[in-house]
């Protein structure tokens, strides 16, 4: 055989192996990082801000992002890929909270055990008092402790409390603290029922605080603290989104307070929602968590030890706690 055609047939051979490989290469799907939930009715784009339209996208589905930016991301729905604006999506979900966290969540790092009365207020809040002994969540920039208050945050004195650090959960041993989360509500914030609100807040309180999760185990806040009816102990209270009462009101306030704490955590949130696109005013928009008839908050403990919950009101200041809960009995 000439020269020519053995190397003409070597050629051949490896312009083929490159295709082949270019092709499976294509066609391993990519990998997403979150879903998230469609605010509105859009076109995936080829580009940003191109105006080439891959495929329509509804309002209310659930979407994949393969590739998170504050302002365009990379998106899946029903096998079509494209971009759309990241203000288009909410509800994110990440499918790998280890290396992945939520979007826009800035975790506390410690709590707070407060030594003498102290009161906390925004431009938003109207003011809480907390009294000595009282636990809060607080965040530690530099030297300061920034107290999550609504959707802002207060400096504590330096001199008004003991900041005890969480625990790593890759190195927590048993009983140690690994994550927390407070939420305020006033006792007269303008809520005729608010003394109700706060017996159902204690309820649901007392309830997940007797649960202990075992590794792999998956947690519902209906099946802990439902159903939310008189006979269980609940009273009629204010309702989030709602210009009535209805039984259970305010417990959702402590569903979105573990909400957050679990978010600290590489926990897996396995059913979410919110109450509204404008959110509840305790928290920052997009990380409150609705429960009730037709919305749960669950999550999975993907860590390799139980971890036990703690929850309790303290005159205003809702407070939930993560420990590792070490050997289950």
């Amino acid at each position: 055989m000439p020269q020519f055609q053995r190397i003409y047939r070597i050629v051949c051979v490896l312009v083929f192996l490159a295709l082949y490989a270019s092709a499976a290469e294509s066609s391993v799907e990519q990998k997403a990082i979150y879903t998230a939930r469609t605010t509105t009715s859009f076109h995936l784009r080829e580009a940003p801000n191109s105006t080439r339209r891959i495929a329509n996208v509804p309002k209310s589905v659930r979407v994949e992002v393969l590739v998170y930016d504050e302002e365009w991301s990379y998106l899946r729905y029903q096998g079509k890929t494209g971009y759309a604006q990241t203000s288009w999506l909410r509800e994110f979900i990440s499918l790998d909270p280890v290396h992945n966290p939520l979007p826009g969540h800035t975790p506390c790092t410690g709590i707070w055990t407060v030594n003498r009365r102290l009161t906390v207020e925004t431009d938003e809040f109207p003011g809480a008092v907390l009294t000595k002994n009282m636990v809060v969540s607080v965040r530690k920039e530099a030297e300061s402790f920034l107290l999550p208050v609504w959707r802002s945050s207060t400096v504590l004195p330096s001199s008004s409390g003991t900041y005890t650090a969480f625990v790593p959960w890759e190195t927590a041993e048993s009983g140690d603290l690994i994550a927390g989360f407070t939420t305020f509500y006033a006792k007269t914030d303008g809520e005729p029922l608010a003394k109700e609100r706060q017996k159902n807040i204690a309820l649901a309180c007392e309830l997940i605080s007797q649960v202990n999760l075992a590794p792999g185990d998956t947690f519902s806040f209906n099946r802990v603290c439902g159903p939310y009816s008189a006979k269980k102990g609940y009273l009629p209270a204010n309702i989030i989104g709602s210009t009535g009462t209805g039984t259970g009101g305010g417990v959702c306030q402590v569903s979105t307070t573990l909400y957050n704490a679990v978010l600290e955590l590489p926990l897996r949130i396995t059913d979410w929602t919110v109450h509204t696109v404008k959110g509840v005013k305790y928290v920052p928009i997009a990380f409150d968590a609705c429960v009730g008839t037709y919305s749960d908050m669950c999550f999975e403990n993907t860590l390799p030890f139980p971890i036990r919950l703690e929850a309790f009101p303290q005159d205003g200041a809702l407070t939930v706690l993560l420990w590792h809960g070490g050997t289950l009995n």
